[in-house]
């Protein structure tokens, strides 16, 4: 795992509190994280869109987390080019934190189907308003 990568994405006190942690405590907030990487970078109109959408490339070119700003940097990107696949973007985000293994890759993948759920059984009026 890139300890550095993960820990980049976490508020200073979670990072202080991690110094002491198990290890395995670390795996489990790594996945997460990038899952919220993917969900962010699948984020848009339709999943994957910023692969041809050059707004919504340039916004995640500027997000604030690092790792959203590396990944969109790295993932094709062309006017006439399909859509980001979500394991592909899984790929690219488990490869970026170091996270190695085809059960890890599964395992984020259901942690992105998870969030991607959870922001969709909120109104559409709450979306809107965040």
């Amino acid at each position: 795992m890139n300890r550095d990568h993960v820990l980049a994405e976490l508020p200073t006190a979670t990072v202080a509190w991690l110094a002491t942690a198990d290890p395995r405590t670390l795996d489990q907030i790594a996945r997460d994280v990038a899952a919220r990487t993917v969900t962010r970078l699948l984020s848009g109109e339709q999943a994957g869109d910023a692969a041809w959408d050059h707004v919504q490339y340039d916004l995640l070119r500027r997000d604030l987390s690092p790792a959203v700003r590396a990944l969109a940097a790295t993932l094709p990107h062309a006017r006439t080019g399909g859509r980001w696949s979500q394991k592909g973007v899984v790929r690219a985000a488990c490869a970026f934190f170091g996270l190695a293994g085809s059960g890890v890759k599964r395992d984020v993948a259901a942690r992105v189907r998870h969030l991607q759920e959870d922001f969709l059984s909120i109104p559409v009026a709450a979306r809107r308003a965040a």
